[in-house]
């Protein structure tokens, strides 16, 4: 026995129902909100929280979770999005990591906020933005890596955040 063809369907944000891929589907969708990958880039790189992006985008019927069943899990969204909208190769969150290592962005700042940062960009490889970006996961990460909050609070020299 062989799989001659699959057909995909899903439901549109306007309850229609799609039987095209949802690669196909999330491009068409998305090309048409944003354009071009420079005016997704610009929206990408000027929004503070990238869980806003993140929702907007599954309010146009562009679910990230069947697009990481079907490209796969180890991508950022930006890289899932620019990858299939818009034909870019994509990095691993792992591969931003290492690139950001590399360039050896933490140098300027001291010894626990370098710490504290990297353990950051562990979890960004692990686990993606959406975690990082909640203040509670900031403050327990910082606060883990000092021995008391005495030592957090007189060592704030961690608040500089870093585009990944």
């Amino acid at each position: 026995m062989s799989i001659a063809f699959i057909r995909e369907q899903y439901y549109s944000k306007d309850g229609k129902l799609i039987t095209e891929s949802i690669k196909d589907y999330t491009r068409k969708t998305v090309s048409q909100e944003y354009g071009s990958l420079d005016a997704f880039l610009k929206k990408w790189h000027s929004t503070e929280q990238k869980q806003v992006i993140i929702q907007e985008l599954q309010e146009l019927g562009a679910p990230l979770e069947a697009l990481e069943k079907e490209v796969g899990k180890d991508f950022d969204p930006l890289d899932l999005i620019c990858h299939v909208v818009f034909d870019q190769p994509p990095l691993t969150r792992k591969e931003r990591a290492n690139n950001v290592r590399k360039r050896n962005y933490f140098s300027n700042y001291g010894e626990q906020a370098r710490t504290v940062l990297n353990a950051l960009l562990d979890k960004y490889a692990d686990e993606g933005i959406e975690d990082i970006e909640s203040l509670d996961v900031k403050s327990n990460y910082i606060k883990g890596k000092f021995r008391h909050d005495s030592d957090y609070i007189s060592n704030r020299t961690c608040t500089a955040r870093k585009k990944i």
